[in-house]
């Protein structure tokens, strides 16, 4: 599954999307690109909450977090070092590699 992410603020029921996204019982992709890249610093414990799910679930499937590098460097937000920054071609790569898609 591949969250995107385009919002600068999540509602508490976006929130609650997410959280039940990591704790889901197949790999997820949470793509943060154009103004969700704020999202990142107006929800600093977003990360942690879904980390903090992953290690109380001990779950065997992948949640990854990426954020779309032209979109950090034009807003000029930092980063946290469990994201990765990718390009937009490997953007569309990971959109090509997971059918559901849930955008917030």
């Amino acid at each position: 599954m591949l969250i995107s992410i385009s919002h600068a603020k999540l509602s508490e029921s976006q929130q609650d999307v997410l959280a039940a996204s990591c704790s889901a019982s197949e790999a997820v992709a949470i793509v943060f690109s154009g103004d969700g890249v704020y999202s990142l610093r107006s929800n600093a414990n977003l990360i942690d909450n879904c980390l903090s799910i992953i290690t109380e679930e001990t779950t065997e499937y992948d949640v990854r977090f990426y954020a779309v590098a032209e979109d950090v460097f034009s807003r000029g937000v930092n980063v946290d070092q469990n994201i990765t920054q990718i390009t937009n071609q490997e953007l569309a790569a990971l959109a090509a590699a997971h059918k559901q898609w849930v955008t917030l």
